[in-house]
């Protein structure tokens, strides 16, 4: 069985007519919170359109339906981030007036928030489509939706930081360095350059030993800055180890690392990662301990 849906329920989730594959929030009136986004297929049929929402009480969920074209009850659909990620695929099901599959913390959705461009992929049974995924205004929308709604399988909502996947980094005897090697050998089109910045050396836990902060917005190739976007610049803490290289604490879209004393980290994001406008202030504070972030107490 397919089910086939129309363009009332794609206006009534975005609560007007937006502009293909620009991200806006739900219509509150759907009794949905999250934001959405539609691209058109060119396939014949309307468009496509993708959610990060939940009911009131219901976890976080991705969301799909085919304007103006049918479904099958269940199907596959795989995300490709441009970003040098594999993509991941989804399981959806029917539900309502769309289709949705639970989501996991995987860093999907850090990746479309902070990505430039994503494709998704139906499977067979749903026509084998594969549709371009605007990301412009996503880093605020989906912000503003993981703000509102429980991270899956935990009742509570999310947080911005410690609820991103496990920094994918091996210790370094020199990360700065490292960052820099990693940078000249991606500048193929410029010349690469350290600004001023780039490497403070505090002590960020408490252990006696001066810590690595990297900014890389200090960071260019000829006269892009490819480390920054409108959630601020990617910023890493390495934990020097007396014993061994430094360890790797953390790595973000961040506009901001304070230290308000050792073994305190205050970092000042985007309005999005509070539930906020991109603008607006947003300021969220950790503790460091036994070489993790973990919630300020």
């Amino acid at each position: 069985m397919r089910r086939l849906f129309g363009a009332v329920a794609v206006l009534l989730l975005l609560g007007g007519t937006a502009s293909a594959q620009d991200w806006s929030p739900m219509d509150p009136s759907t009794g949905e919170a999250g934001a959405i986004t539609c691209s058109p297929t060119g396939a014949g049929t309307g468009d496509l359109c993708f959610s990060v929402s939940c009911r009131p009480g219901e976890d976080l969920r991705l969301g799909l339906i085919l304007r103006g074209g049918a479904l099958p009850e269940g199907f596959d659909a795989t995300i490709a981030v441009a970003d040098g990620q594999p993509p991941v695929t989804y399981g959806f099901a029917a539900d309502g007036d769309a289709f949705h599959a639970p989501i996991p913390m995987d860093g999907m959705l850090g990746r479309l928030r902070w990505g430039d461009s994503a494709t998704i992929t139906l499977d067979a049974a749903a026509g084998g489509l594969v549709v371009p995924l605007g990301l412009k205004g996503s880093a605020d929308a989906i912000g503003a939706a993981i703000a509102a709604c429980p991270v899956p399988g935990t009742g509570a909502l999310a947080d911005p930081i410690l609820d991103s996947p496990p920094l994918d980094a091996t210790p370094s005897d020199n990360p700065a360095g490292d960052a820099i090697a990693a940078n000249e050998a991606f500048c193929t089109d410029g010349t690469p350059a350290v600004g001023p910045g780039f490497l403070r050396q505090e002590d960020v836990d408490g252990d006696g030993l001066n810590d690595a902060i990297l900014d890389f917005g200090a960071l260019t190739c000829g006269e892009s800055h490819d480390y920054c976007g409108s959630g601020g610049c990617t910023q890493e803490i390495w934990l020097a180890d007396r014993d061994g290289p430094y360890r790797p604490l953390l790595s973000a879209l961040i506009e901001e690392i304070v230290l308000p004393a050792p073994g305190e980290v205050l970092l000042r994001l985007d309005g999005s990662d509070c539930g906020l406008s991109g603008a607006e202030a947003c300021e969220r504070r950790y503790g460091v301990r036994d070489g993790a972030l973990v919630a300020a107490p």
